[in-house]
């Protein structure tokens, strides 16, 4: 994607990851998920540390955005659809997505195995802008790789939508 802005390292921190998202028509993290309910009720997703010492983006730093461009998200991190713990609340990083305006969220609340987490992504979005639905680029990249993968972790990845 020629106007693609890439953030890794350095310069992945959580205010220049926020504002960039911002304006993004596809928004994909490769990261670390974690659930730590000291830090966050629902997972978060571990970005470079800032001079303030924050690193984690969480469902509160996400739903406080605009995402002005109804983004495609794709959260390719372990945990990163778990949920907080309360019956009435649907507070996570994809629930929050959809309320700062993206059109949709893949993630998975299970572990996401790093290996194939980078291919298996790339097939959805390449399913997406062929044309294919979320839900459909997603049932169909998942029954592609369940057929050559080991791993059954696709089976856990959803797509969370407005």
């Amino acid at each position: 994607m020629p106007d693609a802005v890439v953030l890794r390292g350095s310069a992945a921190t959580l205010s220049r990851v926020i504002s960039a998202m911002r304006d993004a028509s596809i928004i994909e993290f490769h990261t670390h998920g974690f659930v730590d309910r000291g830090l966050s009720d629902a997972s978060f997703l571990a970005l470079t540390s800032d001079p303030q010492g924050r690193y984690a983006l969480t469902a509160a730093d996400v739903q406080a955005s605009e995402l002005r461009r109804a983004p495609l998200v794709i959260l390719a991190a372990c945990h990163a659809a778990a949920g907080a713990p309360f019956l009435d609340d649907s507070a996570s990083l994809p629930s929050a997505f959809v309320r700062a305006g993206a059109r949709a969220v893949v993630a998975s609340p299970a572990a996401v195995n790093d290996v194939d987490a980078a291919a298996f992504f790339t097939g959805v979005l390449a399913r997406v802008a062929d044309g294919d639905s979320v839900a459909i680029a997603l049932r169909d990249e998942r029954l592609r790789r369940t057929r050559t993968a080991a791993s059954d972790w696709p089976s856990d990845v959803i797509v969370s939508q407005q």
